[in-house]
């Protein structure tokens, strides 16, 4: 019977060899190793997978903390790379020819591996988390609270996100206390109901403001934990040592010994911890002390450009900023191997330029020390004393090596306030009060503003130096000019350098005629500040009217040397009077070309004998404008000061009675034809 492969062609011995090789063979490959471990693209692709996960796990804490941009960037390479992989790996695989389901499976891995890292890659990383001064162990109505330390802020306050944390609410506004919403230069800000405070051994019952944040800041506060800061005037009647070492902040009960070889300047009796530094060409600067700023030494704009300038190979950067303060923006930044800032020398410093709304919380300012510079000196302040004493630590010290050129700021660890420094008891309602003062004034609305004032003051006599001074300007603007000198009288004694408070009473002490006062006033600017050709002008012309014409041509003569490109102001006084002594020089007419103002030229060449008294009054204006009528009132000096000088006396008394007519008590021109008057009347005067 024929069987089932009897009709089979038989197999040739040579086939069946290579069958039987086969065989072999697929038995083999069980016991080989998988070909990612075998094949050089396939294990550099789990190679990089690998590190990518490695990298997604170190980011993932980084991303939650600040971030750091070096991860961010490792990630993208990683992409690049695993990218070309698979991309390589398709292309070989067409090549061999392989399954269009293999092909298929590439392409995916082309598509889906970039989703993950991507994703990864451009995580919201928040700006770099920096080292902040915190008060441990605070509680706000028992619950935790992480406030930090901030000597660069007048007050003591919760952000919206912390009160929203601590589960605090803004309180109703109630007859007799601060209003609930209060509108001011530095913000938004809402008083919330009475919050206990407790710290250490200390424990407090007071409204807390809640100031408006931003959504960036308050996405950062939330991120970091912070609830709100307490400024310098909570912690100023301390002796605090701010030390490097322990990354502490601690009172003690006296001065310690070993800072009496240290360098000693002046703490200002101010609502953020300002410092007087004494500068080139002896000049007094303020500094600010800003445990809340995490850089190092922050520069006016026209200082950062010469600290440019003088080190063109120093590399030069941009940073992100961002506080409801100062709001957001972008500035520049360097590194100084060794900086000096009066007499303070730092070695491996970040400098930067600090953004320009800081400049105009303190005069002359020179600019801030932050935190940086804080953890390369030791500090020592004694609030009750006045003074702050400072020794920059040494170069070898380990602790001032270079940090956050490399970023490893980032991991030196927060500063603790030590539970005995003493907090201040009680809000800080004259601060408000000043704040919304001083908006007000600037709005116009002067009753208002004097109202808030004279709420600020009684609250704190001896810290409201900013309301003395601003209603001592409310007042000179309302005519009381008495009133004006006595606060700024007062504001002097609190900050005796405050070159604003000088100006402004000497502007009142000259419309009150005490022109002995003003010269006096202005000399005392001159000593603060040598370099600012507009006190000499104004001393000056305080000589002028004073009959002291040699110190009035002297004053006049070193404001040219100063401003010599811009000075059309004080060339005219002094060539008219000059012209009154006979003394005045024949180039006058020849500086007229470089004078950039048309009204001042117009004044030039009127003086020059260039044009008649008829076309000066024109070119004044003929409108009732007030800067047409100022004009008119300066046209009609000098025009009084010619006709004086080709002896028209009549003549002159009818310009100088128009420029007293139509100027104001504070002006220049109403100041001298005033007292041109009183000369022309008492033939005995000069």
């Amino acid at each position: 019977m024929p069987t089932c492969c009897s009709n089979m062609p038989a197999r040739a011995p040579r086939e069946d060899a290579e069958s039987a090789i086969d065989l072999g063979e697929k038995s083999a490959r069980k016991f080989l190793p998988p070909p990612v471990l075998t094949d050089p693209p396939l294990r550099l692709f789990l190679l990089l997978i690998v590190a990518w996960l490695v990298l997604m796990a170190v980011n993932f804490p980084l991303a939650r903390a600040g971030g750091s941009i070096f991860v961010q960037i490792a990630i993208v390479i990683l992409y690049v790379l695993i990218e070309f992989i698979i991309l390589f790996a398709t292309v070989r695989a067409k090549a061999r020819q392989a399954s269009p389901g293999e092909i298929w499976r590439q392409r995916l891995l082309l598509v889906l591996v970039p989703m993950p890292l991507l994703a990864w890659a451009f995580f919201p990383v928040a700006p770099a988390r920096y080292p902040e001064v915190y008060f441990q162990s605070l509680t706000i109505n028992g619950r935790a609270a992480q406030l930090i330390l901030d000597t660069g802020s007048g007050f003591t306050n919760l952000g919206s996100s912390g009160a929203d944390h601590l589960g605090v609410k803004a309180a109703r506004a109630k007859p007799g206390e601060p209003p609930q919403v209060m509108k001011s230069g530095a913000g938004v800000w809402a008083w919330s109901d009475s919050l206990r405070l407790s710290w250490g051994n200390q424990s407090c019952t007071f409204p807390l403001p809640i100031g408006a944040e931003s959504t960036e800041m308050a996405e950062l506060n939330r991120r970091y934990g912070d609830d709100g800061a307490i400024g310098w005037p909570a912690v100023r009647d301390n002796i605090l040592v701010f030390d490097p070492r322990g990354r502490t902040v601690r009172r003690v009960e006296a001065l310690p010994a070993e800072t009496a070889g240290w360098l000693k300047l002046k703490v200002h009796r101010h609502e953020t911890l300002l410092l007087d530094l004494p500068g080139p060409n002896g000049k007094v600067g303020t500094v600010l002390v800003d445990t809340g700023d995490h850089s190092g030494v922050s520069l006016p704009h026209e200082q950062w450009m010469e600290w440019r300038a003088a080190h063109p190979q120093a590399t030069v950067g941009t940073e992100h900023y961002t506080g409801d303060y100062v709001g957001s923006g972008t500035n520049e930044f360097a590194w100084a191997d060794e900086f000096t800032l009066g007499g303070l020398t730092l070695t491996h410093v970040h400098v930067s330029e600090s953004p320009a709304i800081v400049g105009e919380t303190s005069m002359n300012y020179a600019g801030t020390l932050g935190l940086d510079v804080i953890e390369r000196m030791d500090l020592v302040v004694d609030g009750p004393g006045g003074y702050a004493y400072l020794k920059p630590r040494q170069a070898s010290d380990p602790a001032v090596l270079p940090t956050a050129r490399n970023e490893a700021q980032r991991d030196m660890g927060n500063w603790s306030v030590d539970d005995n420094v003493r907090l201040r008891d009680g809000p800080d309602l004259a601060m408000f009060y000043d704040l919304r003062g001083s908006e007000k004034l600037q709005k116009g609305d002067a009753a208002g503003a004097m109202a808030d004032f004279n709420l600020a003051i009684p609250l704190d006599p001896e810290d409201t130096h900013g309301a003395y001074s601003d209603r001592g300007y409310a007042k000179k603007d309302q005519g009381d000019f008495a009133g004006a000198i006595a606060d700024y009288s007062r504001a002097l004694e609190l900050d005796p350098t405050h070159e604003t408070d000088y100006e402004n009473r000497a502007l009142a002490r000259i419309a009150l005629g005490d022109y002995d006062g003003a010269i006096a006033d202005y000399t005392r600017l001159i000593e603060l500040d040598p370099e600012n050709y507009m006190n000499r002008l104004h001393r000056g012309i305080a000589r002028q009217i004073q009959a002291d014409f040699d110190g009035a041509l002297a004053d006049y003569d070193r404001v040219v040397e100063l401003n010599p490109n811009d000075s059309p102001h004080s060339r005219l006084n002094r060539q008219v009077l000059r012209l009154r002594l006979g003394t005045a020089p024949a180039d006058f007419a020849d500086n007229l070309l470089s004078w950039q103002d048309t009204w001042m030229e117009s004044l030039g060449r009127f003086v020059a004998g260039e044009l008649s008294s008829k076309a000066l009054l024109a070119a004044a204006g003929i409108d009732d404008s007030g800067p047409a009528k100022a004009r008119r009132a300066v046209a009609d000096y000098y025009i009084g000061m010619i006709q004086l000088q080709k002896g028209d006396r009549p003549g002159a008394r009818t310009s100088f009675q128009d420029a007293v007519a139509a100027g104001g008590k504070t002006t220049d021109e109403y100041q001298l034809a005033r007292a041109e008057l009183a000369r022309l009347q008492d033939p005995i005067r000069p």
